[in-house]
């Protein structure tokens, strides 16, 4: 999973897609608004990379 940044994830989307590699761009409004639910108030690299 990716969160969309102005366009520049699309190369890194490319190459993995050509891999057949499962891949989801999302909108990082929407991974904050997850993070707040669930009851982590700030979203960081050492949080999204626990999940």
């Amino acid at each position: 999973m990716l969160e969309s940044i102005g366009g520049m994830e699309r190369g890194i989307v490319q190459v993995l897609q050509q891999q057949e590699l499962p891949i989801a761009v999302i909108n990082p409004k929407r991974a904050r608004d997850v993070a707040k639910a669930s009851g982590r108030l700030a979203k960081t690299d050492r949080i999204d990379a626990a999940c």
